[in-house]
């Protein structure tokens, strides 16, 4: 099986987290939003059958890696035999796609389809919590010895709430950034996994949770109900020295790039800015372009190289003609580290060959590989790996697309994080070096 290294999460809401283990760099994305969450009306066995067919030949069509596709026709009618429901067609077609070794060409299931249509809509279902993993002083997740990630605890070691989303379920309860969960509905949240306090808050909306909290020696209990909310992948607020700090959590969101650009109105009158991309998974590539606009000028956003070799780049798009590269003069600096990869890392490699903008923190990830979304039926999706991307001077982050061993870029002020990762805060030595080095890179401007 696959020794490819894989990125986990760093951020999670409570409601959603499939879309930041698996790192997608979404192509198409058009025909999901006329996604229908009702049965198809195929007899089961014969959306089984369908639903692998179609992952068959889509596949044969688009995966970049042709080499793997040697043998590929004694898949086509491997499981005829077996397939006798939807869920049957799903199964076998994992187990399919597990054969050509790349973590990034999947199936989702119904429930993992409806989950990532919602983040595309910039819709979310749950309270409204944001929580980090906790990292280590090499700026990387830190793991169980079951390869899960550890949330940011207090000296209680209970989760911490890192942001309340405004205007959700949780804002109106009254919770605060930085408090503390000690249980969900009466569960001890010692020892949780980020992942494990993210699905035991979760559940369908319209249901309640009860959360214990903790704010300072105060210990309280509020009951919240779950429901949909919009995604906020953008937070910014004004630093000292007349700075901006702008957070992109993900890509994911069709909207982030028109959030983004509201939070440089908001900090129109400032010098220049730090743009923190740091744990940050990717998403839309649609999205990652029209934010590299907002910061630059220059006509090439990045290159795609397709399975045949052939490769073309891509210029820029406007989000908003009123207000053209609103930001492209004014000095910048980018934050990234080990889990900053896919389109972000195309946000930072345009903005680094366009603009020579420097990058601070520690290597990126190196996930150098676009995937495209098909419909496998009208409720289960379809990622294929198709293609190599390339930053407008021709470099990738990772080697040949024929091996996927991950090499990200290399940042040009190197600055590990303290023992535990808090982004924006006092403790933060990144976002300090980043200030230092935006304060150069102003005084050069003048």
């Amino acid at each position: 099986m696959s020794n490819q290294k894989t990125p986990k999460h760093r951020l999670a809401m409570a409601g959603l987290i499939a879309f930041f283990a698996t790192l997608t760099l979404v192509l198409n994305v058009a025909p999901i939003f006329s996604l229908n969450s009702k049965p198809e009306g195929l007899a089961s066995k014969a959306a089984g059958v369908s639903i692998y067919r179609t992952v068959w030949h889509k596949t044969k069509e688009e995966f970049v890696f042709t080499e793997r596709l040697k043998d590929w026709s004694q898949w086509e009618h491997k499981f005829d035999d077996k397939i006798g429901s939807k869920a049957d067609g799903i199964k076998y077609a994992k187990e399919m796609l597990e054969s050509l070794d790349d973590k990034y060409t999947r199936i989702l299931d119904e429930a993992e389809t409806k989950d990532e249509v919602d983040q595309l809509q910039g819709k979310f279902v749950g309270v409204g919590l944001k929580f980090v993993g906790a990292h280590g002083a090499d700026g990387k997740l830190i793991h169980t010895k079951d390869d899960k990630v550890v949330p940011l605890t207090d000296a209680n070691n209970h989760p911490v709430v890192k942001q309340v989303i405004k205007v959700t379920p949780a804002s109106g309860a009254g919770i605060k950034d930085r408090d503390a969960v000690a249980s969900v509905d009466g569960k001890s949240t010692v020892g949780m996994s980020l992942d494990e306090v993210v699905k035991n808050i979760r559940g369908p909306e319209g249901t309640t949770v009860n959360l214990e909290l903790q704010r300072g020696n105060n210990v309280f209990t509020v009951k919240v109900t779950r429901r949909k909310y919009d995604l906020d992948p953008v937070s910014y607020h004004k630093l000292d020295s007349n700075l901006g700090y702008i957070r992109i959590d993900s890509f994911i969101s069709a909207n982030t790039a028109a959030d983004c650009l509201q939070a440089l109105k908001a900090l129109k009158h400032c010098q220049g800015y730090v743009l923190d991309l740091r744990s940050n998974p990717g998403g839309l590539v649609t999205s990652a372009k029209d934010v590299i606009a907002l910061f630059d000028d220059e006509g090439v956003v990045f290159g795609v190289r397709q399975r045949n070799g052939d490769t073309t780049y891509t210029g820029q798009t406007m989000i908003d003609d009123s207000m053209p590269h609103i930001a492209a003069k004014k000095p910048l600096v980018i934050l990234v580290n080990g889990d900053t990869a896919s389109a972000s890392e195309i946000v930072a490699g345009a903005l680094r060959d366009n603009r020579h903008i420097k990058l601070v923190g520690t290597q990126t990830f190196g996930k150098g590989l676009m995937q495209g979304v098909f419909k496998a039926t009208n409720d289960v999706l379809l990622h294929v790996t198709l293609a190599q991307w390339l930053t407008p001077n021709g470099t990738c982050p990772g080697s040949d697309p024929k091996t996927e061993h991950p090499n990200g870029f290399p940042v040009n002020v190197t600055c590990a994080t303290g023992p535990y990762f808090e982004m924006d805060t006092d403790k933060d030595n990144q976002l300090k070096a980043g200030i230092a080095v935006l304060k150069e890179e102003v005084a050069k401007s003048k």
